[in-house]
């Protein structure tokens, strides 16, 4: 087993405290879903602070059956990627996506 010298651990030490995690350039981008009876909500996180508020009740219900899925989580991280940050333009998109899947 290899032993670390007490020079070496000293440079860790310093090396460690170099590297500052707030200051992160990735962003953390997250959908959480809620649902309640017949009402389900899409928030859309970024980095812990919610940008986007998606009910179910403001969009169709085939807008709603696409969200469940995988790639409609993935078509709206892409969508607010991309600039799409209110519920006008996200509505717009993905119904023009449903009618070329379709």
């Amino acid at each position: 087993m290899y032993k670390f010298s007490e020079e070496t651990v000293k440079h860790a030490h310093f090396e460690d405290s170099l590297w500052d995690n707030t200051q992160s350039e990735n962003k953390c981008i997250r959908v959480k879903r809620q649902s309640k009876d017949d009402l389900h909500t899409w928030k859309l996180f970024e980095n812990n602070e919610c940008k986007l508020v998606i009910n179910s009740s403001e969009i169709t219900k085939k807008m709603t059956s696409f969200l469940f899925t995988a790639n409609g989580l993935s078509f709206l991280i892409s969508q607010y990627k991309s600039g799409c940050n209110n519920l006008y333009k996200f509505k717009k998109a993905v119904r023009e996506y449903v009618k070329n899947i379709n």
